[in-house]
């Protein structure tokens, strides 16, 4: 949580947060309802007969993770303490900001970074299961992507630390 002993911001990034809660507020109507489409044409196809198959099953699963993302998503928007942390967030300097960032960057790395060595014994353990084979080789790779991502953010941030830090 962002902690500040500065006062709240003067009314010139009302605006700007009205727009956030505005896009953050539209992303969420559109993340239930293309989740909700993809729900009722799975029903659908299943009362007309169709009996869905695992990887359809699997796929239903999500959506309903996705439409819980997104009633969490609304409900963030009316939450009194988004808004306290986004006025907290904007009267933040670009340093302070900058370290937020980076530490929420090294809590992702640590993060991803735990949940690939618990991936590791679980595809040790399936890994003649021909049809997870796929899933856990996508899975293990996803993971190792989204880490290799944060670990070139926290190089490139103290690189360019550094460099503001000379001048």
């Amino acid at each position: 949580m962002i902690r500040s002993s500065r006062s709240i911001p003067s009314h010139s990034t009302a605006p700007q947060m009205n727009e956030t809660i505005h896009r953050m507020r539209k992303s969420s109507i559109s993340i239930l309802v293309a989740a909700a489409i993809f729900l009722l044409a799975i029903t659908f196809s299943t009362l007309l007969g169709s009996r869905p198959d695992s990887v359809t099953v699997g796929f239903a699963g999500l959506a309903g993770i996705v439409i819980i993302l997104g009633l969490f998503g609304l409900w963030q928007t009316q939450s009194k303490g988004t808004l306290q942390r986004m006025r907290e967030a904007a009267e933040l300097s670009d340093t302070e900001r900058q370290r937020l960032a980076i530490r929420n960057a090294r809590l992702t790395l640590a993060v991803l970074m735990a949940a690939f060595a618990a991936e590791l014994p679980v595809a040790y353990a399936f890994w003649t299961n021909e049809q997870l084979l796929p899933w856990l080789l996508s899975s293990l790779i996803v993971t190792a992507l989204f880490g290799s991502l944060f670990a070139v953010i926290l190089v490139r941030a103290k690189r360019w630390s550094g460099k503001t830090s000379q001048k």
